[in-house]
């Protein structure tokens, strides 16, 4: 559970870190 956890932690990081790098004005 802890990885899976930790993995899609990592993924909402990514993913956040791609749409505020892509474009702002989509948040």
């Amino acid at each position: 559970m802890e990885d899976v956890s930790f993995l899609l932690h990592r993924q909402e990081k990514v993913a956040l870190v791609g749409l505020n790098g892509s474009g702002k004005s989509t948040l």
